[in-house]
């Protein structure tokens, strides 16, 4: 089924993700008006250009105090950093991945990954410097991965300063990965994402909603593609 939004093609249809639901796909390339019987001048060199939203087929996050455990089906994914008095401190990493396989031989033009804040009530209003790598040394599943054995590396993309005392959306350029992603298949292990230093407290949860939350507030991949 196709629905015209302002001159835009909208459709529901493309690869079904790991849990059934279909992405979405956008037609970008709009030509403009057409007059009726007359077909526009081909451009075998201009092709349409794609944006397609996928949706996280694993997300977890992985606590230091407990290394044992696995968190792969909470609401949201844990950052940051608390302290526990005598215990020390419980150091927490997210983890986030997407199948992109659908993609395959497609011209990469752009990509984003999309995450939301989670709402955290405390009256210390955290702002802290999420950090995004991607990781390199092993493959993880949301049902398995402790701190044990978390993959421990990953290549740094970049760091945004955040506010963890609202609910708001936040991108990050990961073109790059997508498109090693793309090209290797094998190479897509997935991203990291730690929150380490606050500003204005020494240490607090960062949450970001998962993929159990809900599809439009877990984290997404927003990626702009030609064939």
């Amino acid at each position: 089924m196709i629905a015209l939004v302002a001159g835009v093609a909208l459709w529901g249809t493309g690869c079904p993700s790991n849990d059934g639901d279909y992405l979405d796909n956008i037609n970008t390339n709009s030509q403009g008006p057409q007059t009726p019987g007359i077909n526009p001048p081909s451009n075998p060199s201009q092709s349409t250009i794609e944006t397609i939203i996928l949706y996280a087929s694993d997300d977890a996050d992985v606590s230091s105090l407990n290394p044992q455990e696995n968190y792969g089906h909470e609401r949201s994914l844990r950052t940051g950093v608390v302290n526990f008095g005598s215990a020390g401190d419980d150091y927490y990493t997210a983890f986030v991945n997407f199948d992109t396989r659908g993609l395959f031989g497609r011209e990469i033009i752009e990509a984003d990954l999309i995450v939301t804040t989670a709402f955290n009530n405390s009256a210390m209003k955290p702002v802290g410097t999420l950090s995004l790598s991607y990781v390199t040394d092993h493959k993880w599943n949301e049902d398995t991965i402790t701190w044990v054995n978390s993959p421990s590396s990953g290549t740094y993309i970049v760091s945004k300063e955040i506010g963890f005392d609202v609910t708001k959306t936040h991108e990050f350029d990961v073109t790059g990965a997508v498109k090693k992603w793309v090209s290797d298949s094998s190479s897509n292990k997935g991203f990291m994402l730690g929150a380490r230093s606050f500003t204005n407290v020494r240490s607090a949860y960062a949450p970001i909603y998962s993929k159990e939350s809900s599809r439009d507030s877990g984290p997404r991949l927003r990626v702009k593609y030609r064939d």
